[in-house]
This record gives structure tokens, sequence and C-alpha cells, in this order.
């Protein structure tokens, strides 16, 4: 579970090198996320510690990682399994409509006849647009999150409402 207030964004996967290097596990959508002399957080549960990146760069899939003060591939071997967080007010403030998903996951969703269709459980990217996972106990619908499909967010009530589409329905197997 994350910190109030902090925003998962990796998981330190395991030591690098001998100088105190880590390998990490990227949650993030953007590298940015990881710049360096950006402040993260990591830890278990709810203690986080803070650290200041030093060096970033990339292989493959996985993000490499020097922290000011990590020296020594023992302490990097220390944090491995580590969650890396943000602080949620360092993120950007996004333009009018546009929205972080840890905002978007977990809000009820409604299409506009007000019919319950479930809780967004996830979001899947794609080349094209997010798509939308929506579960309703055993029941999910995958939605495309585009600008005509999506008729409000009110991250305030959880509340996302979005247009009815011919052939979409859901089934309840009570």
């Amino acid at each position: 579970m994350n910190p109030l207030g902090y925003l998962l964004i990796g998981e330190v996967a395991k030591p690098h090198g001998l100088r105190g290097q880590i390998k990490v596990h990227s949650y993030a959508s953007s590298p940015d996320s990881f710049s360096k002399g950006r402040r993260v957080f990591l830890g278990r549960g709810e203690g986080v510690k803070e650290w200041v990146i030093a060096k970033t760069s990339s292989q493959g899939a996985w993000v490499l990682l020097s922290l000011q003060g990590l020296e020594n591939r023992q302490q990097a071997e220390a944090l491995a399994g580590f969650s890396i967080y943000l602080r949620e007010e360092q993120l950007e403030v996004l333009p009018e409509g546009e929205y972080y998903w840890y905002q978007l996951i977990g809000c009820r969703v409604y299409n506009d006849q007000d019919q319950f269709l479930g809780v967004l459980d996830g979001i899947l990217s794609t080349a094209a647009h997010d798509i939308w996972a929506v579960r309703d106990g055993e029941n999910e619908i995958l939605l495309p999150a585009v600008e005509e499909f999506i008729f409000s967010v009110d991250k305030g009530k959880k509340e996302i409402r979005v247009r009815s589409v011919e052939g979409l329905t859901v089934k309840h197997d009570h």
C-alpha cells in the first residue's frame, strides 16, 4: 500500500555493479520521473526515506539509478524490493481534461443513463489511445479512453460518466 501522499513510480529489483547503482523496474509513464536531481522516496510499507538521484540511465526496459549517499553494492543490496515513490505535489499540473492514472483508478463508472458499469480497475496503454478496464464483480468491460466517449470526470466524487455505446451491455450474474 502507498504511504499517504506518495505515488508509486517503481521498484528496486537488485544492485547493478559495485558502486551502489540500483536496477529499477519503472511503473512511471515518463522517464522524467527518474531525472537527475529529483527527490525520490524509497521504502517498504508506510516508512520511507528520501534520496536524491545523482545519475540515471537505462538498460533495455530497466532504469539504472545512482543515488546520492549510496556508494557500494552492499548498500544497494539492502534496497532490493523497496518501492520508489514521488510526492504527489512533485507532479506537474496537467491541463484541464487530462489526468494521472492514479487519479482515475478506483473511480466508479456510470453511463449517461446513470447505469453503474463498475469501478475503473486498470488502464492499458496502446499506440492509439488508452483502454480502461472497468470491473463489476466478475464482469469486466474494456472502454476506449477517448474524448468522444468520456462524458465527465469528477475527481472529488471519484466518478466517471461515459457515453452509452450501442451493443455495450453489462451482464450481471445475480
